[in-house]
């Protein structure tokens, strides 16, 4: 008996059964591109500051300063500018005199109090979520509560950063295929991770 030649091939059925693990979708939602967008802007806006902004040049020189009367140890809490010498050079001082004004710049310990503030909120938002249905458990979501509150703003940190990976890759692994995409319409299989 003669054998009878298949309607399709092979190759076609076999790319048919592994449709069933489903299908790649590639669109974003608007929210998501505006997000990476607004990032990629903010991170291009602080790299080219950081490249065209001036800084005072600092020379090193090999030496001692050997100064002629005395040695006064001057401290300020933090760094800063000096924008004002309130003494001469060889003037002499009283205990508690001002000797200089240092402006501290604020503005970046600013930025990162208000994000760390943001995620401590965020997080405190979401432990009340869950203590409402999870009343019985009230104390040990207590005890864990500090945890949430300082590890949350690393989660954010730690999503901002996958986000920014994300948007400069080119490759998915998804349910053990891993995925080029040539353009939003279009990926190829780089490979299968199946038993």
């Amino acid at each position: 008996m003669s054998q009878q030649r298949a309607l399709f091939r092979q190759e076609a059925l076999d790319f048919q059964r592994l449709r069933q693990s489903g299908e790649v979708v590639l669109l974003q939602p608007v929210a998501t591109k505006l997000l990476f967008w607004s990032l990629a802007a903010i991170f291009a806006a602080v790299v080219g500051f950081l490249v065209l902004a001036q800084f005072a040049r600092k020379e090193t020189v090999v030496g001692y300063l050997a100064p002629t009367a005395g040695v006064a140890k001057v401290l300020v809490a933090r760094a800063g500018t000096i924008i004002a010498v309130h003494v001469r050079e060889s003037e002499a001082v009283e205990e508690g005199q001002p000797l200089l004004t240092v402006a501290i710049d604020q503005t970046m310990a600013g930025a990162r109090n208000v994000i760390f503030l943001l995620g401590a909120a965020k997080s405190f938002i979401r432990w009340r979520a869950v203590a409402i249905p999870l009343a019985n458990y009230r104390p040990e979501l207590r005890r864990d509560l500090l945890a949430h509150l300082l590890l949350w703003p690393v989660a954010s940190l730690l999503y901002m950063y996958n986000a920014i990976v994300a948007g400069f890759s080119q490759q998915i692994t998804w349910r053990g295929i891993t995925y080029q995409l040539k353009s939003p319409r279009e990926a190829v299989i780089i490979s299968r991770d199946f038993p």
